[in-house]
């Protein structure tokens, strides 16, 4: 079940988020990647997870939080057969006050929020557990808007992050690539052709590092790219050739397809046009 909580007092406040409280073992998989308009913070209670945003790999521990802003391409990884027990909150983060410091970084820099203080990991935990028990229970809707914002807090206070990656260098080398040229990579054997390497071998680093294969992670990028640039002001024609799309019937389908919308109606009504739920899980993705 999923909760909402809004302020209409701070400025538009609104907060969506999953609880996955199960002690069941869960199969090892790759969560397939996905996009998001809004500023999701996914917090791991227990299990052992690896997230990847954008090409960066993080190893997380019990109370570690992974901050994914609005178009960062990210998915959680269940890295061997254990429980999986985890939050994921979903902000609209239109309001400075309380997510400025949350966007800044880069691309797939510094999501991490690794607290070292053992007692601050637990604090973050139970404040938490205290929302979910609010929310559950039907508390009053000021007990549960505090809690969110304990927890951005407390967030916000342990923002020192540690980036890392454990992905095969020349995986890391093609991911900056797209990072950088995305428009001007038409063609997967763009990369075969400038690192030697066979369609076979680029399509297993993909897959089993992950969880996609090149198409679909570039097809990831593109429509991120585009969404960015239409928010901006862009016209369709226009995020469809900055995105590097190569045929514009083609970015249309791709869109409509990911998003239930066409970009037309996007940039008309923004995020009028899907509201803050239906843009959660609206790619690939399932409900964790």
């Amino acid at each position: 079940m999923q909760y909402r909580i809004m302020a209409p007092g701070s400025g538009g406040f609104e907060m969506q988020f999953y609880a996955d409280t199960s002690d069941k073992v869960q199969e090892k998989r790759d969560y397939p990647a996905h996009i998001h308009d809004c500023l999701e913070v996914y917090l791991l209670v227990q299990g052992d997870v690896s997230f990847l945003v954008e090409g960066h790999l993080y190893h997380l521990q019990a109370g570690d939080a992974v901050i994914s802003k609005p178009n960062e391409l990210h998915n959680c990884i269940l890295n061997t057969a254990s429980p999986h027990r985890h939050f994921c909150f979903w902000f609209d983060a239109a309001e400075p006050f309380f997510f400025e410091r949350f966007l800044r970084h880069d691309p797939g820099e510094g999501n991490l929020i690794s607290p070292e203080d053992p007692q601050v990991r637990a604090g973050i935990l139970s404040v938490a557990a205290q929302l979910l028990d609010a929310a559950e229970n039907g508390g009053e809707m000021l007990l549960q808007y505090a809690k969110a914002v304990e927890l951005l807090a407390l967030w916000q206070q342990n923002l020192a992050c540690a980036a890392g990656s454990d992905l095969p260098d020349v995986l890391q080398m093609i991911l900056r690539d797209i990072e950088q040229d995305l428009p001007h990579i038409r063609r997967l054997s763009y990369f075969t052709e400038k690192y030697f390497i066979s369609f076979s071998t680029l399509g297993r680093l993909f897959r089993v590092h992950l969880g996609t294969s090149p198409k679909a992670y570039l097809e990831d990028k593109r429509l991120a790219l585009a969404r960015a640039r239409m928010r901006a002001g862009a016209r369709v024609n226009e995020a469809c050739d900055a995105a590097g799309f190569g045929d514009l019937s083609d970015f249309i389908r791709s869109f409509r397809r990911r998003f239930g919308i066409t970009p037309a109606v996007y940039r008309r009504e923004g995020d009028a046009a899907g509201a803050l739920a239906s843009n959660i899980y609206i790619t690939r993705s399932r409900k964790r």
